[in-house]
């Protein structure tokens, strides 16, 4: 590559590979793809772009070498209207759809809410969820869900999603008793002596450290192998 400096053929030749060519590459595009910015850093100097010589050959993965050769470039400018029209009407009418999914949305809750049959909704089957069993359903489902008000039945809430426009969640049930299953409250239990456990010792460690002349090893102090 820097012998016969404006072909990359003899390279090739010499190690039995091909010569590759790649589609129009920006900056961006070609740092991401070859996964480095110092090769593409090469290929935008003026030697290579204007004196159409080759880079020096560059490590862009452990074993890998690529030299690079520019054969024809063009300066970064505004694309036109043409261009850029199918885009923008693309755009626009994926914003108008959700705007109007959310206006829908926001209709439909505020008769759920008053009691008021509505048609047209697309409930997915109910499913029984806790909030370590989300059963499928997104987080911002999940995030929700355990905020309604469920002391009337069924109760309903909605949130914008990005991806869906609207969301309406319907909560028919809550069972708010342990199960009879011994295993399950065993693990019910653990937890909660966890997650005591730890506040417990947040809160000791916090009031200990508000002493400048007392030092704590954090370490020692949650391990289960400490000396009492």
């Amino acid at each position: 590559v820097y012998e016969q400096s404006t072909s990359l053929q003899p390279a090739a030749d010499a190690f039995h590979v091909p010569v590759q060519k790649s589609e129009w590459l920006s900056y961006a595009d070609g740092a991401k793809f070859f996964k480095s910015d110092k090769l593409m850093t090469l290929v935008f100097t003026d030697e290579v772009l204007k004196d159409k010589r080759n880079t020096e050959a560059v490590e862009v993965s452990s074993n890998t070498l690529v030299a690079a050769r520019v054969v024809d470039y063009k300066p970064s400018a505004p694309r036109s209207f043409d261009e850029v029209k199918a885009g923008i009407e693309d755009f626009l009418k994926i914003e108008k759809a959700t705007k109007l999914a959310i206006d829908k949305g926001t209709t439909a809750l505020a008769d759920l809410k008053a009691g008021k049959a509505v048609t047209g909704i697309d409930w997915i089957n109910s499913v029984v969820v806790d909030r370590k069993n989300a059963q499928g359903l997104t987080d911002l489902t999940m995030s929700n869900v355990f905020k309604i008000d469920a002391s009337k039945l069924p109760a309903y809430a909605g949130v914008a999603d990005s991806k869906k426009g609207y969301l309406l969640i319907k909560v028919t049930g809550v069972q708010s008793k342990l199960t009879d299953d011994e295993a399950a409250k065993k693990a019910a239990l653990v937890d909660l002596r966890t997650a005591l456990a730890a506040e417990y010792g947040s809160a000791y460690l916090g009031a200990l450290k508000a002493d400048k002349k007392i030092y704590v090893n954090s370490r020692l102090m949650m391990s289960d192998n400490a000396a009492q």
